[in-house]
């Protein structure tokens, strides 16, 4: 078959051109890429839990732009008060609006009469968890950013600042932590910097070192990375172009376009280390035979990327297409560039690892094809064992998942949690319509809703619009009936500042929770539904806001993983189907792939790690990866098929050349995963510590279980 591989080496020098010129057109809409590291991007929610979220946060958008300054270790003496005073001053230098304070809230607390403090916070109950916990040793002083800034421009510059007032004030034992939405969107903005420069270089060092040492040419592993650099540039182009961010699972992109042309280039430039005389035609030789099989792995790596897709999480499918799209655009520059790249170094020679390696494979054939038995029987028995001893992992997700626990910021959230405050909350909107919220019945529902939900296990304290009007009628006794119209004015507005929204004609109570876990928000949410539809309110309610999205898009988001799976695996047979048009050898190359994520589960289970969306979304990758050793080895198997090889020698063969191969690209590949472990986000390290497993275990299903089951169960010529 004509290839073009001798007309791109005979231009090699137009090849230059056109890839320089390529990257030319996509390097200007590099500074045009933006980060996202929201949570919302995670949110998959449609039908009510849409809408009301919608409304929720059109209506009652003010906690997404609150900060609050928790303060450890100041008396309720003068000069206590006087320091959260200057806290708030401080507060407002920086441009933060309705600070909010023990200070501006509770009638006569002047700070010039501390002996009365005491007494005076005992009489607003209101207030308590609210802006001080319990025991009166920790304080908080809130305040708002503009909505104007609530962007990551904004916030990056804002988190230096509020450190700055953190830190001028952490004098005299007190310690002084910061929480909220602005606050901990800088923090992830500031983490997911410091990570790319942690994580990235460690990653891509990894790779490179390993690449030069075992293909044993520093010519040849630099030129590979060189064809890799317009894949990045052109794919990270046309995220800039499409307005496509960069999140949390998208900072990975970089390394694993790298994996995936690594995978090819082990396997273009093994067989070049055996061929004599002029490297034009071997190179053009060796990539015309081996552009399909490369072509079919890179398909299938895509497949598995792009069928997380139907989990319909934001972040997710933008993950999926633009991975997807990226390995199928380095597969083209790795078939175009590199040869050409190649062309212009000095003959590639073994390297004393391919050669160690040789002999390695050399023996397993000989171990395989001996022991073969005795092989499957293991392999038998463990899968047995393993389904016996296997531990069901616990599926609860926490809302800080993603961090380290020694993070500052989990840490931080963590010590906050302990002063009895509740950092998270459960929004119970009320839709008045074209009636009233505060008739009798309503402020009496209001009233029985709150002593329920406040008894419940989890929730810290629940707060509305009925109790700061009840607050506001003991000092100022006036009819029900009279409530409506003052609400109306900037007096009545401002007293129920984001407890009613005048024109959505909405209320909403805040129910403070901690850091639960899905599976206890999920009983509480029952609960309380349940409480709602036997007492039903005389105007439409609903419970939403960030804690109840999140807590159910978790759940979608652990379902639509195992969907996408089950696509993945049909999507890749049938790729399999149609270029094999042998059902048997379809099967035979998805087999090895699944034992390795058979293992990978077993391990997590037993080490006690819980299915976490980031545990989840390996088994899609992996599954992508993995097949593409079994495709390289059963290609070879049918090119020693056609060159006329006995059967028995088939098996042999392919271990030999490809099998080489695959073990020098697992050992790269793992090395380049591992480097992903330095991540201080569990999703990224994650994915490094099940893919490195994931490796491992490839390499026992494909180059010992599968010869052993060729050997046993017929004739590889045959299959």
């Amino acid at each position: 078959m004509n290839t073009p591989f001798p007309l791109l080496l005979a231009r090699r020098k137009t090849v230059l051109l056109a890839a320089l010129l390529i990257m030319a057109l996509f390097v200007p809409f590099l500074p045009r890429l933006r980060a996202d590291f929201s949570l919302e991007s995670f949110y998959v929610v449609s039908g009510a839990t849409q809408r009301d979220y919608r409304f929720f946060k059109g209506a009652f958008s003010r906690q997404d732009e609150q900060v609050s300054l928790f303060v450890q270790g100041i008396g309720l003496d003068g000069p206590g008060c006087l320091a959260l005073e200057a806290i708030a001053r401080d507060l407002e230098s920086i441009g933060l609006t309705r600070i909010l304070w023990y200070g501006t809230v509770v009638p006569g607390a002047d700070c010039g009469r501390p002996g009365e403090l005491p007494r005076l916070l005992t009489e607003n109950p209101l207030f308590e968890m609210l802006l001080w916990n319990h025991a009166r040793d920790t304080f908080v002083i809130a305040g708002s950013i503009a909505p104007a800034d609530n962007h990551h421009a904004f916030l990056r510059g804002f988190g230096r600042k509020l450190d700055g007032v953190a830190a001028r004030h952490r004098i005299d034992g007190r310690r002084v932590e910061a929480s909220g939405t602005p606050v901990i969107t800088a923090r992830y903005l500031e983490a997911m910097e410091r990570d790319q420069f942690r994580f990235l270089p460690v990653a891509l060092g990894l790779m490179f070192l390993l690449l030069f040492f075992l293909s044993g040419t520093l010519p040849g592993t630099i030129l590979f990375f060189l064809s890799v650099l317009p894949a990045w540039i052109v794919t990270l182009g046309l995220m800039a172009l499409l307005d496509v961010r960069i999140s949390s699972l998208l900072s990975v992109l970089p390394v694993i376009l790298v994996i995936v042309g690594v995978s090819d280039s082990i396997h273009l430039l093994s067989p070049l280390t055996r061929t004599d005389g002029e490297p034009g035609p071997a190179i053009a030789a060796t990539f015309s035979r081996l552009w399909f099989p490369c072509l079919l792995t890179s398909l299938t790596t895509a497949l598995g990327f792009a069928s997380l897709m139907i989990t319909r999480i934001p972040i997710v499918v933008e993950f999926a297409w633009v991975t997807a799209a990226g390995i199928l655009i380095t597969w083209c520059f790795s078939m175009t560039l590199f040869p050409v790249l190649l062309s212009f170094s000095p003959p590639v020679r073994t390297s004393r690892a391919a050669t160690c390696a040789i002999a390695a494979m050399t023996g397993l054939h000989a171990f395989t094809r001996r022991r073969h038995r005795w092989i499957l029987a293991l392999t038998l028995a463990a899968v047995v064992l393993g389904a016996v001893m296997y531990r069901p992992m616990d599926s609860t997700v926490y809302m800080v998942d993603d961090l380290d626990t020694d993070h500052p910021v989990a840490r931080s959230m963590r010590g906050i949690d302990q002063k009895g405050f509740g950092l998270f909350q459960i929004n119970l909107v009320m839709k008045a319509g074209g009636a009233s919220l505060y008739t009798p019945a309503g402020r009496a529902w209001m009233r029985a809703f709150s002593k329920f939900a406040v008894t419940r296990d989890g929730i810290r304290k629940v707060i509305g619009p009925e109790d700061i009007l009840a607050r506001m009628q003991a000092s100022i006794p006036v009819p029900v009936e009279d409530w409506e119209p003052l609400l109306q004015t900037q007096t009545g507005k401002k007293a129920l500042d984001g407890f009613h929204n005048v024109d959505a004609k909405a209320g909403q109570m805040l129910l403070f929770t901690g850091d639960l876990g899905t599976r206890h928000t999920d009983a509480l949410l029952g609960v309380l539904e349940t409480w709602i539809s036997k007492n039903p309110p005389p105007f439409e309610v609903a419970l939403t806001g960030t804690l109840v999205v999140a807590n159910r898009s978790f759940a979608a988001f652990t379902s639509g993983f195992w969907r996408s799976l089950v696509l993945a695996l049909g999507l890749i047979l049938l790729v399999l189907l149609l270029v094999s048009r042998r059902p048997l050898v379809s099967l035979l190359l998805l087999i090895p792939s699944l034992l390795p994520l058979l293992a990978c589960l077993f391990v997590a289970g037993r080490l006690g790690w819980r299915l976490t969306p980031s545990v989840v979304l390996v088994f899609s990758v992996a599954l992508g990866l993995i097949v593409d050793n079994s495709i390289h080895l059963f290609g070879r198997i049918m090119q020693a098929r056609r060159e006329g090889l006995p059967a028995a020698d088939q098996v042999g063969t392919a271990l030999s050349t490809a099998g080489v191969s695959v073990l020098l690209s697992s050992v790269i590949i793992s090395g380049g995963f591992a480097g992903l472990m330095f991540s201080q986000f569990r999703a990224i390290s994650g994915l490094g510590t099940l893919m490195v497993l994931a490796s491992f275990f490839s390499l026992l299903a494909n180059l010992v279980i599968l010869p052993a089951a060729l050997h046993a169960f017929g004739r590889p010529s045959r299959s």
